[in-house]
C-alpha cells in the first residue's frame, strides 16, 4: 500500500511538472524567428570580421629605419624596400634631385598613382585627378 501511493504521489508530481513545461505554439513560433534572425545576424557579423581581416593582412606593417649618409638622412621602408631622404641641410633641398628624392615627394607620387586607379575604376575621371595632383606633385618635388 506504501508502495502504491508513492507511486501515485510520483504519478501526480511527474504530471504536475510536465503542465508548467507546456509553451504555446505561437509564442513558440516567435522564439524560432528570432533565432533564426540572430543567426542571420551572427553570419553576417562572421562575413564582415572576415573581410576585415582580410583587410588587415593586405595592409603592409610598414616599419622604417633611418641612417645617415653624409649631410642626408634617409628613411628606409622594410616593406617596400623603398629610400628616400628624411633629412637634409637647406642648401640641399634647392637641387631638384634631391627634392626628386623626398620623402615627401614619394609620399604624395604614391597618394596619386593610388587616386588616378581608384578613379579609372570608380568615376572615370582620370583628368580631373591629374589636375588636382598635378600642382602637388609639382610643388613637393620641384618638378
Amino acid at each position: 500500500m506504501k508502495s502504491a501511493t508513492v507511486a501515485m504521489t510520483g504519478c501526480l508530481l511527474f504530471c504536475l511538472t510536465g503542465c508548467n513545461a507546456y509553451i504555446e505554439k505561437s509564442k513558440y513560433e516567435e522564439s524560432q524567428r528570432e533565432l533564426q534572425k540572430t543567426r542571420a545576424e551572427l553570419e553576417e557579423t562572421k562575413k564582415q570580421l572576415q573581410e576585415a581581416q582580410k583587410q588587415i593582412n593586405d595592409l603592409p606593417a610598414h616599419k622604417f629605419s633611418t641612417y645617415r649618409d653624409g649631410p642626408r638622412t634617409w628613411r628606409f621602408d622594410s616593406a617596400t624596400g623603398q629610400t628616400c631622404i628624411l633629412l637634409a641641410p637647406e642648401w640641399d633641398w634647392k637641387n631638384k634631385e634631391t627634392k626628386s628624392q623626398s620623402c615627401a615627394c614619394i609620399n604624395i607620387r604614391t597618394g596619386y598613382l593610388k587616386a588616378f586607379d581608384e578613379s579609372k575604376d570608380k568615376f572615370g575621371k582620370d583628368k580631373f585627378v591629374i589636375d588636382m595632383w598635378s600642382a602637388m606633385v609639382k610643388d613637393t618635388c620641384g618638378e
